[in-house]
């Protein structure tokens, strides 16, 4: 087995957390690769490879961080169809599947092959015909510094206008990124395993502004409106590139899915009510 570690530096400093991991999991037989600019004391017989070559051939990628390391790790996992095991350093890890004390046991379950897989929804972005990424969470369209002015967008769903909005900006989410960004804006919680995109208004200025749940086969299209400042396309977080006037974006599945270690039957509700109830730094 060829195992991948992906970690985050704030979470874990000099990747001492994850040496330890590679130490294991090279005990169990594996073959490990951790990314070129981690430079860490990794234990022999460890590889350093470039994010072209990082997952060429994986058959597992173990994550040490929280939630947002997950999402920079499956821009990589994904396209290489290599499931990912979430270990939580974080604050949350909502999508981690191990929590820091049982590191050595689940890491020596999954070299043996001892898990399950679950799939995910993606979602893609395409301008002008060019597809500009890929989404675990969410796509949105927001204002941008240094004016931050509220948009006009005018939304389509499979050629049909739903709508045109003022508002700071609208997001596609994800049933993944349903607990995330979208929650915050006041879009739907949506059970993981639906096939599914919630439409968020983000700080809509219009009594009728409302989230909407769409099939997971729609084509979302959000066209910017001719007015004064920024905007620009973000994705998972991250920008993906600035919107013009008059330039629109659409939203659909991804080819493919997202994949992740599980180790038996997620009570997501229960993960849903002990992560959210209050919020610890």
């Amino acid at each position: 087995m060829i195992a991948v570690i992906f970690a985050n530096p704030h979470n874990d400093p000099g990747f001492l957390t994850a040496a330890a991991a590679a130490a294991v999991l090279s005990e169990e037989g594996c073959a490990v690769r951790v990314p070129q600019e981690q430079a860490a004391s990794w234990p022999e017989g460890v590889v350093c490879a470039e994010d072209k070559a990082l997952c060429v051939g994986a058959d597992l990628m173990v994550v040490l961080g929280g939630d947002g390391t997950i999402l920079r790790a499956a821009q990589l996992a994904v396209p290489a169809g290599v499931p990912m095991l979430g270990i939580n350093m974080g604050r949350k890890g909502f999508l981690a599947e191990v929590e820091r004390g049982e590191l050595d046991t689940r890491l020596r379950q999954a070299a043996r092959g001892e898990y399950a897989v679950e799939k995910r929804f993606l979602l893609r972005a395409e301008m002008d015909g060019t597809c500009v990424g890929f989404a675990l969470n969410d796509f949105y369209l927001l204002s941008r510094a240094p004016s931050h002015r509220m948009l006009t967008l005018a939304v389509e769903v499979d050629g049909a206008s739903a709508g045109t909005y003022a508002a700071d900006g609208m997001l596609v989410a994800t049933p993944t990124g349903s607990t995330g960004y979208s929650l915050s804006a006041g879009g739907p919680v949506i059970a993981p395993e639906m096939e599914c995109m919630a439409l968020t208004p983000i700080c809509a200025h219009m009594l009728r502004a409302r989230p909407m749940v769409l099939a997971g086969t729609a084509r979302v299209t959000m066209r910017l409106g001719d007015q004064r400042g920024e905007a620009a396309l973000f994705c998972d977080g991250s920008e993906v590139c600035p919107l013009n006037p008059g330039q629109s974006v659409s939203i659909t599945r991804f080819e493919k899915d997202a994949r992740f270690v599980r180790f038996g039957r997620r009570d997501f509700y229960g993960i849903l009510k002990e992560k959210f109830s209050e919020w610890t730094l």
